[in-house]
C-alpha cells in the first residue's frame, strides 16, 4: 500500500514537514547533507545503467545503516539463478510461459508469502526490499518489487504499474497480449479495465499518467525516495524528508501519491508558520498540488465500486 494525505495510509502518523519555497529549492540545489555519495551517483544514473535492486537497497540503507549492499545484491543474484533454472526445466522460453514459471517459482520454491499480520500496514519493514528478502514476507510495494529485481537481473523486461494504494508489474513485450501480473493475491493476470473498475479509477487518472503507466527505472526511483521521506517524517528529520519528497516529483511528476503529499506538507507548514506572508504563499502552494491531484484524477475512494457490489 502506498502513503499519501494528511493523514499517512496504513495508519503512520500525520504528514508535517517543513517546506517552504527558498528552503526547498536551498535544499535541491545543495545535496550533500541530505543523501549519501552512493544514493547521489544511482539518482544520476541514465535508465539503461538502473539495477533497480542495488539501487532500492543503496537508497534503503539511508533508513536500515547495517545493510551491505553487495551482499543483498549477491543473495538477488542467487534467487536470479535459482529462479532461472526453475525457467530452463519449464523447458518454454516465450514470455507467457516465462511467466507462469516465475510465478510458479516464486510462491511455490522460494515461497513467498502475503504479510497478513496484525499491524503489517505499519509495519516499516514492508516497504523495503531487503525486509522481503530476509523474510520473505511482504505486501502490495515489496513483493511485486522483490519480482520485479529478479526479472530485471534476469533480462526480462518486467515494470512497475502503480494504482491506487497498490502496485503491480507488467511484463513489456507487444507479443504478449496479458501483460499485467497480479502478485500480492497468488499470481495472476488482471486487465487494466478490471484494475479501473475494481480501483475506481476515473479516466483522468489513466490520460493523466496517474494510474496504470508503465514505469521506468528512473521513474521507480521517485517512489523509493518518497518511502524515505515517510520515514524521516517520523524520525523528526523534516529537512531530509523535505528533500527526498522534492527530489521525487523531480523524478517523477505524474506520481500522484508524491503529489498528494506536497499538497499536505504545504497546508500543514501553512498553518504552523507564524509569518501571514509566509504562510499565505505555503497555503497557495498547497492549494496549487491539490488542483494538480484533481486534474490527475485522485481516486478519493477505490473501494467504492466493489463495496456498492456487496450491497
Amino acid at each position: 500500500m502506498r502513503q499519501s494525505g494528511a493523514v499517512l495510509f496504513a495508519g503512520a502518523a500525520s504528514f508535517v514537514v517543513a517546506v517552504g519555497g527558498s528552503e526547498v529549492q536551498a535544499a535541491i540545489g545543495s545535496d550533500a547533507k541530505y543523501i549519501t555519495p552512493e544514493v547521489r551517483q544511482i539518482l544520476a544514473l541514465p535508465e539503461d545503467k538502473i539495477d533497480t535492486g542495488v539501487a532500492a537497497l543503496t537508497i534503503a540503507k539511508e533508513v536500515y545503516p547495517k545493510i551491505n549492499v553487495a551482499a543483498y545484491s549477491a543473495q538477488i543474484d542467487q534467487l536470479a539463478m535459482d529462479a532461472k533454472r526453475y525457467i530452463d526445466w519449464y523447458g518454454r522460453h516465450d514470455p507467457d510461459s516465462i511467466i507462469r514459471a516465475l510465478n510458479t517459482w516464486y510462491y511455490r520454491a522460494y515461497g513467498v508469502q502475503y504479510d497478513k499480520s496484525p499491524g503489517n500496514r505499519e509495519s516499516q519493514d514492508n516497504y523495503y526490499l531487503n525486509r522481503i528478502v530476509d523474510t520473505r514476507k511482504g505486501m502490495c510495494i515489496t513483493i511485486p518489487l522483490l519480482y520485479m529485481v529478479i526479472a530485471q537481473r534476469l533480462g526480462y523486461p518486467v515494470r512497475a504499474v502503480f494504482v491506487p494504494e497498490h502496485s503491480f508489474v507488467r511484463y513489456v513485450d507487444p507479443s504478449l497480449k496479458e501483460q499485467n501480473i497480479e502478485l500480492s493475491a497468488g499470481a495472476g493476470y488482471s486487465s487494466d479495465e478490471d484494475y479501473a473498475y475494481r480501483l475506481n479509477i476515473n479516466e483522468r487518472g489513466i490520460a493523466s499518467g496517474a494510474f496504470l503507466r508503465t514505469l521506468t527505472k528512473r521513474q521507480y526511483l521517485a517512489s523509493l525516495l518518497m518511502q524515505n521521506a515517510l520515514v524521516f517524517i517520523k524520525r523528526g528529520d523534516v529537512d531530509r524528508a523535505d528533500w527526498y519528497l522534492e527530489r521525487a516529483h523531480k523524478l517523477d511528476p505524474k506520481d500522484i501519491v508524491v503529489v498528494k503529499n506536497l499538497s499536505t506538507a504545504y497546508r500543514m507548514q501553512s498553518k504552523r508558520t507564524q509569518d501571514p506572508v509566509v504562510a499565505a504563499s505555503l497555503k497557495a502552494k498547497s492549494i496549487e498540488y491539490f488542483w494538480k491531484t484533481e486534474d490527475m484524477g485522485w481516486t478519493r475512494d477505490p473501494d467504492a465500486n466493489i463495496r456498492r457490489e456487496k450491497r
